[in-house]
């Protein structure tokens, strides 16, 4: 098998190399790039920002158009006019975009959050590094919603960064008007006496699916920023150091649902501070941070060992936190929801019951130092403070509750460079992390490790107008600490020292660090209809990144092989399709095989402007290693699964999407079906409303239930287990200007899992699945609700595992940015959580919930910006 996918990738990498024409077409780009000239303005000649373009200043210039579509018809002329201009004084960026339009009674003028684009917009991009691969980009829809992104690469994008700037538009019967004033310190650029710029324009018309550029940058190129058009003319402008404050104060009202008791209303405040070091590096500093998320995580019941995987939603971490990214496949080396997580201490305390743990550990301070030079370098940094945490305990005997520390004052620090050589075609980098706790004497330093250290070196290089590039990355990690500790980590969900039958990995008890090392390597095709990504890498048994970063699997060797097919120009039928294959493989270092798959997707836009897609993933028989939580590895059978989405247009007022997936397994006992719609309505411009609502029904016949200690022996019990989710979520946005705004957001979540077939694993590798499992004569206790079997005499008992769960959570936000920067919010949020060891049925489930009084929090927020 390896050797016929080895002989298919070089065919298809020769073959791909001889057809690909992209390089003659980027070299010709390249060699005729668009110039623009800013205008510099004199003192008192800056215009009032009111998207009309009436000031004096907009009648001197250099107007500029001729747009070129980048989609769907890449390389033709826009469907409309575009013009655009720019000046600039000591101090600002002005930017005017006329967007005209024959069909302007069709101008998609429609409102949505910052960051999202919806309906029409236009935009600009300044690479004011000059590095050809760093960029920052603002935008208006045709409403007037602000939206602002960096471009950090190749196609990477940090969404999460925003920037404080002006910006207004207007709606008429030929055309609409984007204007704005972009201050020089929310750029980044090297003092000098006379700049070049990199800049982009484009406009979106959201009617046609049609994105048109200023410098037409291919939708097959391999990158965008270094196909940027170039802006002369600057100088004589101010430093772009910054520095600006936001205080913030905080009044929150919480009742805990049970008696609906309300707590003492609490008051908070704390102040976020972002100071120009110098023209390229910004320090942004926190003082009792807010690090609350207006809108929660989704529900999840995760049945597997594996740790679920939240997004970041904080304000502080997002903006900025691309600089930090160090992933080998899909573990990386800092996570930032590490830093501030609930406590994660295991059961230290035998004779005591502990309750009221906090839900997260407090963050007094953090800091982290962002930049980029013009030789280059880019540099972050972030060092964040967790204060000790405390628990109530009960101790036998006793009535009363005392405090007891359940996690330690904790110290978190990362660190990420990279060397651009080559103009960004060559790129060495590196990244550290550390997490050091500090334990006092009544908290036991066997809880948790006292330290752990990772650090990583990377290696990227381009070729042929970075059409192709070769990447090499290691990393290592060492954990010191407590033996009990260490031991806990030996056995955690990643590693599983203790599992029997691995005779590559073994339980050492006396142990005061866990090390470990991996490393990636790949080589890939972008750009072109045809492309590929082919990489492999490792991880020895002893890394550990979860610590400050986070890594689902250690003790792997795997490959990834990614082959596609892009069609961006239009037919009879499609706009654009995509064909991938996708070939993942993986061992352990026992030589154990626990990956292999085979998915096979077609994506695809019709004319009409629906959407198709199309997924078939294989999953061959493979050992399981995490299956039976730290038993041996369990053999899983043939498996297929299934996925077909359809979806209308977006670009209407009612629009919305079906998703199918079903799967079945070689035993036929093994099955899924589940489907998702969504639905997206606008009634006026003002108003958007969407649902989304999912059903999964599956069946697994070797869900992990439980292990069983005899004198002798282990049992490791399984089930199958006939599972139904249920979640919807229900969003609904008012809008009266594009600073102020009303969001209401529902989300229930059900999950009932019935088990049956219970047996004992006999031979967990086996093929035959009648070698593999023993079949259990179970009894079930109504009294003590469990099932009982008997085993050379012995009765062994084990609890009911049939469960229901059910969540509700949801958030009102009233949301007003009544001054530039400045934010005012009031947030209700309300959760209420079921758990039961039964199955209910999803009716009376949810008859139960609704009657539930939950918790209730309410707050009200008030920030200011302001900077010097």
């Amino acid at each position: 098998m390896r050797r016929k996918i080895l002989i298919i990738l070089t065919i298809f990498l020769i073959i791909s190399y001889g057809i690909n024409a992209q390089p003659a077409l980027i070299d010709s780009l390249l060699k005729n790039k668009k110039h623009y000239t800013a205008t510099r303005l004199d003192a008192g000649q800056s215009p009032k920002i009111d998207g009309l373009l009436d000031d004096d200043c907009w009648k001197i210039g250099i107007w500029s158009d001729d747009f070129v579509q980048r989609r769907p018809y890449g390389g033709k002329p826009s469907s409309e006019k575009t013009f655009v201009k720019v000046h600039y004084d000591f101090g600002n960026i002005y930017v005017a975009i006329l967007c005209l339009d024959s069909e302007a009674d069709k101008i998609r003028s429609i409102f949505d959050e910052r960051d999202v684009f919806a309906g029409d917009f236009a935009a600009i991009a300044i690479d004011s590094y000059f590095d050809k691969r760093t960029a920052f980009e603002f935008a208006l829809t045709a409403a007037g919603q602000k939206l602002d992104q960096k471009h950090l690469g190749d196609y990477e994008l940090d969404i999460n960064w925003n920037a404080v700037w002006k910006g207004k538009t207007t709606v008429n019967d030929s055309s609409w008007i984007a204007e704005m004033q972009i201050p020089l310190s929310q750029i980044r650029y090297t003092k000098k006496d006379e700049y070049i710029m990199g800049l982009h324009f484009s406009r979106g018309i959201d009617r046609r699916s049609e994105l048109s550029n200023w410098e037409y940058v291919p939708q097959e190129a391999p990158a965008r920023v270094f196909l940027f058009g170039e802006m002369n003319g600057i100088h004589n402008i101010k430093n772009s150091r910054q520095v600006e404050f936001l205080p913030y104060g905080l009044s929150s009202l919480r009742n805990k649902g049970t008696n609906n008791a309300l707590e003492p209303v609490t008051l908070n405040g704390g102040v976020d501070a972002k100071i120009g070091i110098s023209s390229n590096y910004t320090l942004d500093l926190t003082v009792n941070p807010d690090f609350g998320q207006v809108e929660a995580d989704p529900s999840v019941l995760n049945l597997t060992s594996y740790e679920t995987f939240y997004q970041e939603k904080r304000p502080f971490f997002l903006e900025g936190n691309e600089v930090f990214d160090f992933s080998i496949d899909n573990s990386s080396v800092f996570y930032t929801r590490r830093i501030g997580r609930p406590p994660t201490f295991p059961d230290t305390y035998k004779t005591i019951v502990v309750s009221d743990i906090p839900s997260q550990s407090t963050i007094i301070s953090s800091a982290k130092l962002i930049g980029k030079n013009d030789n280059g370098f880019s540099l972050g940094v972030l060092n964040s403070v967790t204060l000790e945490e405390y628990a109530d305990a009960r101790f036998p005997g006793e009535t009363k509750t005392k405090k007891i520390p359940v996690a330690p004052l904790t110290n978190y620090f990362t660190a990420r460079l990279k060397k651009e050589l080559n103009e960004g075609q060559t790129i060495f980098g590196g990244a550290v992390s550390s997490v050091n706790r500090f334990f006092n004497d009544t908290l036991t330093p066997a809880i948790v490790p006292g330290s752990s250290q990772t650090g990583g070196l990377d290696f990227v290089h381009y070729w042929n107008k970075r059409t192709y590039y070769i990447e090499a990355k290691a990393v290592g990690s060492i954990m010191t600490g407590d033996p009990e500790a260490i031991l806990e980590k030996q056995m955690a969900h990643n590693h599983r020292f203790q599992r029997s039958d691995a005779d590559h990995i073994e339980i050492d008890s006396s142990a005061t660090n866990l090390k470990g090392h991996g490393g990636q390597f790949g080589i890939a095709k972008k750009g072109g209809n045809l492309n590929f990504d082919i990489f492999w890498q490792y991880r020895t048994p002893g890394l550990n990144l979860n610590e400050m970063g986070y890594m689902s699997d250690a003790d792997i060797i795997s490959g990834t092989s990614d082959i596609s097919y892009e069609m961006n120009k239009p037919n009879k039928l499609f706009l654009n399709y995509t064909v991938g294959l996708v070939q993942n493989v993986g061992w352990t270092f026992g030589k154990e095989n626990s990956l292999n798959r085979t998915s096979l997707s077609f994506s695809s836009r019709f004319k009409n402007l629906w959407e198709l897609s199309l997924k078939s993933i294989i999953n061959y028989s493979v050992l399981d290693t995490r299956a039976l939580w730290g038993g041996p590895a369990l053999r899983t059978d043939f498996s297929q699964d299934f996925s077909y989405n359809l979806g209308t247009n977006t670009a209407k007022d009612l629009s919305g999407s079906i998703e199918v997936r079903h799967g079945y397994s070689n035993d036929r006992i093994g099955e899924s079906f589940g489907f998702e719609g969504r639905i997206k309505w606008l009634p006026v411009k003002r108003i958007k409303l969407s649902m989304s609502a999912s059903f999964t029904g599956s069946k697994n016949s070797q869900q992990y239930i439980e292990t069983i200690t005899n004198s002798n022996s282990k049992d490791y019990l399984v089930g199958l287990i006939d599972r139904k989710i249920v979640s919807m979520v229900f969003r609904s946005d008012i809008y009266i200007t594009p600073e102020l705004s009303f969001r209401y957001y529902g989300s229930p979540y059900y999950s009932i899992g019935k088990y049956s077939e219970f047996k004992k694993v006999d031979d967990a590798g086996s093929f035959e699945i009648k070698n593999r499992f023993e079949k259990l004569d179970v009894r079930y206790s109504e009294e003590n609700d469990s099932y009982s079997y008997n085993i050379n005499g012995n009765e062994i008992t084990f609890q009911d595992p049939n469960f229901s769960f059910l969540q509700f959570r949801s958030s009102f936000v009233f949301r007003w940015e009544y001054k530039l920067g400045s934010t005012l919010y009031f947030i209700w949020s309300n959760g209420k959580t079921i758990w039961q060891n039964s199955d209910y049925t999803i009716g009376s489930m949810a008859n139960d919930l609704f009657n539930k009084p939950g918790e209730n929090v309410f707050m009200i927020k008030l920030n200011y910006w302001f900077s010097l």
